[in-house]
């Protein structure tokens, strides 16, 4: 259950920290509002193309392998954003962020359903509460 509750922690640590990176990225690359809206776009994109992958993924691979390897890729993928040169590039670095991010969220929830049985109790609330 610890390390199942880790990887909650870590997808929300992440994000938690890409949020206030937004402004300063926009000033770097001097985005107006719509185009830093149409870049970020891409990280609602990048996690709805991706999503019904984690399906297959954990079906060939099961949760476990899944959450690891997606939790690794958005480790990775927070770095991105901050390297991005043009709008563009942000949207396609975003986009990967949300990719990861969506098949993480489908595999640890997943990872967690199991915990959760070999518990015999309810802690899915208190995963999401890490």
């Amino acid at each position: 259950m610890t390390a199942v509750a880790a990887v909650f922690f870590v997808n929300g640590a992440v994000l938690g920290n890409w949020g206030p990176r937004i402004p300063a990225i926009a000033a770097d690359l001097s985005l107006d509002a719509a185009t830093l809206g149409l870049a970020l776009a891409g990280m609602g994109t990048g996690g709805l193309l991706a999503t019904p992958l984690a399906a297959l993924a954990i079906r060939a691979r099961g949760s476990r392998s899944t959450t690891v390897a997606s939790a690794t890729l958005l480790s990775v993928a927070i770095v991105l954003p901050a390297l991005a040169g043009t709008w563009w590039s942000l949207g396609l670095a975003v986009m990967v962020l949300g990719a990861a991010d969506g098949v993480m969220d489908v595999a640890m929830n997943a990872q967690g359903v199991l915990v959760e049985k070999r518990c015999d109790r309810s802690i899915l609330n208190r995963l999401h509460a890490g």
